[in-house]
C-alpha cells in the first residue's frame, strides 16, 4: 500500500517548463494589475486637466463676452435731439440711448447696437436729416463730444465722429457747421444727474464760463446752433470789454472762447448769409408771380380785344355770346391779377419777418458794443444788416407797383369790355 502511494507521489512531478510558464504567468497577472492602477491614474489626471481647461475656456469666453459688450468711452451727439452711444473696445457701438425726446425720436427705427461708430453715426445723421431735425440752409450745428479718461482715444473718437457727419452730409450735398470736444468720464456722471447729455453738459459749461450767471435750466433745451450764436454775442462783449477797460479775461474765458470762436464764427457767417438768400429768395418768387401773372394778364386783354373787334356781321345773338366770353377772360385775368398780388404779399410778409429777425440782431450787436465803447466789426455789421432790410423795402416798394400797374391794366381791359358791351347793346 505504502508502495504503491510513493509510487503514486513520484509521478508528480513538475516540468520545468510549466514552472516558468506559471511563474511568468503570475509575474503577467500582477504587472498588468499595477498597469491598470497607473492608467486609472493618468486617466484621472488627464480628466482633471481638461476640466480645468473647460473652466478656463468657458470663463475666458465668458469674460470676453462681457469685455466686448462693456463701454469704455462714449460719444454724445447734439443738435437739439441728444443721443449717447457706448463704445467698446473695437470701436462698436455697444449702447445707445436717447438723453431728451428728441433723441428717443430721433433713434426709432434705428437698429445701431454692434455697428461700428462711425457707420452708426453716419446713419443717426442721416435720420435726423430725414426727420427734418437738419435744415437746408446750413447753419444747423451738429456737435459731437467724445467721452474718455483716455485723452487720444477720445481725440481718436471725436475725428470719427466729425468725418462720419461730414461724410454722411457730403452725400445728401447739405451743409452743417460741426463742432467737436473731447470731456473725460467724471463730466457724464455729472449730466446724467441733471438729465442731459455729456456733449450738451460741456457746451452749456463753456458758455457759463463767458456768462456765469447763466442756467442750466435755461440752456438745456435749446438748440446748439442756438448756444453757438450765444457765445459769439458774449465773445464779441468780452472783446469790447477788454479793449475799451481795464478788465482782462479770465484764464476760464480765454478757453471757452479758443473752444468757441471758430465754430460761433461760421454759425453766425451761415445764418446771415441764410437771411440774405432768403431775401433774395422771397424777391426773386415775387418778381416771378408778378411777371407770369402780367404776362397772362396781357394775352387775355388781347383775347378780350380781338373778340369785342370780331362782331361785325354777327347777329345779336353772336355778338351777346362774343361779348360774355370777353367778360370770362376779363374775369379770369382779374382773378390771375388779385392771386399773383396775394402770393407777392404773403412772399413780402414773409421778407418782413426775416428782415425784423435781422433787425433785431444788429440792434443787439449794437447794445453789446456798449453804446460809445464801439467794436468796429460788430457796427459794420450791424449795417451791413440793415442795409440788407433796406434793399429788401425798396424791392417791395417796386414789386407793389408793379402788381398796382397790372391792377389798371386790368380795369383797362374790363372799362374797354364794358364800353363794347354797350355799344353792341346799343347795336
Amino acid at each position: 500500500m505504502n508502495t504503491h502511494f510513493k509510487s503514486a507521489l513520484n509521478k508528480i512531478v513538475a516540468e520545468d517548463d510549466l514552472v516558468e510558464k506559471t511563474e511568468l504567468f503570475l509575474r503577467a497577472n500582477l504587472e498588468n494589475s499595477n498597469n491598470k492602477k497607473a492608467r486609472s491614474a493618468k486617466q484621472m489626471k488627464k480628466l482633471l486637466v481638461a476640466s480645468i481647461a473647460a473652466v478656463f475656456v468657458i470663463g475666458g469666453f465668458i469674460g470676453g463676452f462681457a469685455y466686448l459688450k462693456t463701454p469704455v468711452a462714449y460719444i454724445s451727439l447734439d443738435i437739439n435731439p441728444s443721443v449717447e452711444l457706448g463704445i467698446n473696445a473695437l470701436n462698436n457701438v455697444v449702447t445707445v440711448e436717447g438723453v431728451n425726446q428728441d433723441g428717443e425720436t430721433l433713434l426709432e427705427g434705428q437698429d445701431i447696437i454692434n455697428t461700428n461708430v462711425s457707420d452708426a453715426l453716419s446713419q443717426l445723421i442721416g435720420s435726423a436729416s430725414d426727420k427734418s431735425y437738419i435744415n437746408d440752409e446750413g447753419t444747423t450745428v451738429v456737435s459731437i463730444t467724445a467721452e474718455s479718461d483716455d485723452e487720444d482715444r477720445a481725440a481718436e473718437l471725436s475725428d470719427i465722429g466729425e468725418k462720419a457727419v461730414n461724410s454722411e452730409m457730403d452725400k445728401r450735398k447739405v451743409s452743417v457747421v460741426v463742432y467737436k470736444d473731447c470731456s473725460d468720464l467724471s463730466l457724464r456722471t455729472e449730466a446724467k444727474e441733471l438729465g442731459i447729455s455729456p456733449g450738451k453738459y460741456k457746451l452749456i459749461k463753456n458758455l457759463q464760463a463767458l456768462d456765469p450767471t447763466l442756467t442750466v435750466e435755461q440752456l438745456k433745451d435749446a438748440k446748439v446752433s442756438d448756444i453757438m450764436l450765444r457765445a459769439r454775442q458774449l465773445i464779441a462783449e468780452l472783446d469790447t470789454e477788454e479793449d475799451y477797460s481795464d478788465s482782462p479775461k479770465s484764464k476760464e474765458q480765454k478757453e471757452a472762447i479758443k473752444k468757441f470762436k471758430d465754430t460761433a464764427n461760421e454759425a453766425h457767417k451761415r445764418v446771415n448769409e441764410a437771411v440774405k438768400a432768403a431775401f433774395e429768395d422771397a424777391k426773386k418768387q415775387a418778381k416771378d408771380i408778378l411777371n407770369s401773372a402780367k404776362a397772362k394778364a396781357e394775352e387775355l386783354r388781347a383775347q378780350a380785344k380781338a373778340l369785342l373787334k370780331s362782331t361785325k356781321g354777327m347777329t345779336g345773338a353772336e355778338k351777346a355770346a362774343i361779348v360774355a366770353r370777353a367778360e370770362e377772360l376779363l374775369k379770369q385775368a382779374e382773378v390771375l391779377i388779385n392771386a399773383a398780388g396775394e402770393q407777392a404779399d404773403e412772399l413780402r410778409a414773409a421778407a418782413d419777418k426775416q428782415k425784423g429777425d435781422a433787425i433785431r440782431a444788429a440792434e443787439r450787436l449794437r447794445e453789446a458794443a456798449k453804446s460809445d465803447r464801439v467794436d468796429d466789426d460788430n457796427v459794420d455789421e450791424a449795417d451791413e444788416v440793415d442795409d440788407d432790410a433796406d434793399e429788401v423795402d425798396d424791392d417791395d416798394d417796386q414789386d407793389a407797383d408793379e402788381v398796382n400797374e397790372d391792377d389798371d391794366v386790368a380795369d383797362d381791359v374790363e372799362g374797354n369790355g364794358y364800353q363794347n358791351k354797350m355799344r353792341l347793346g346799343k347795336q
